[in-house]
């Protein structure tokens, strides 16, 4: 039995919220809070809110030991193919 696969539509944008870029990453809101409390992700400010911009994102799952490398820029995983490897 194949096991479901949460695919969500990225984006068309270049800076993120928390909870935005905790999705995009995959992580929980307070996985994504430790994250970047540890310094592995710059922080921005925009009005007061704490914002991620997604080339620092992108930067941030490449370096992960997991990732599938063949799906690497955001229009490859925008792209069908990508969506049917993680399927």
């Amino acid at each position: 039995m194949n096991k479901p696969v949460l695919v969500f539509k990225v984006p068309d944008k270049a800076v993120f919220s928390h909870r935005e870029a905790a999705r995009f990453v995959g992580q929980s809101p307070n996985t994504f809070t430790r994250t970047a409390r540890e310094h592995k992700i710059p922080v921005y400010r925009r009005r007061g809110r704490k914002v991620y911009k997604l080339n620092d994102l992108e930067e941030y799952i490449s370096s992960l030991p997991s990732y599938n490398r063949t799906c690497e820029s955001l229009e490859e995983r925008r792209s069908s193919e990508c969506k049917k490897m993680a399927g």
